[in-house]
């Protein structure tokens, strides 16, 4: 089963990464929700690309690719810890390259990028987790 692109959308209006993602981000991201989740989940970047000349952070934004997303089940909610720990387990098992898991307010979000083992720096891993990651998540 893969995505048609339609089940991501950009809501990073505002943001500090406000940039979009890649074209080829968009589409494993679409799959990668279809496969894991199904029809009827909607993954919203909330944190797009970034500006090289002009870095925020690290430089997984770079050039559209990486996003911080959150999972939009079909009733509206977001998906929450172990949730959304099989989409970053997904995509780390499919290596289509990093993920972090339990980010932002109740753990809602994920960061996910196509950044594979030999395209980090030597200070760069290919997972892990932010605060409100669950003990399942670690």
């Amino acid at each position: 089963m893969t995505g048609d692109g339609s089940n991501v959308i950009m809501a990073n209006q505002g943001a500090i990464r406000n940039m979009s993602i890649s074209p080829e981000l968009h589409q494993k991201l679409s799959d990668a929700v279809m496969k894991v989740f199904g029809p009827g989940y909607v993954a919203e970047v909330y944190s797009g690309g970034n500006d090289p000349n002009n870095p925020y952070g690290s430089n997984r934004h770079n050039n559209g690719m990486a996003s911080d997303v959150r999972i939009r089940a079909p009733d509206g909610t977001y998906l929450t810890g172990n949730q959304n720990a099989a989409l970053a387990q997904y995509w780390l098992a499919a290596q289509h390259g990093s993920a972090g898991a339990g980010m932002g307010a109740g753990g809602t979000g994920l960061h996910l990028d196509l950044l594979t083992q030999d395209k980090l720096a030597s200070n760069q891993g290919l997972s892990w987790t932010y605060e409100n990651a669950t003990k399942s998540q670690r």
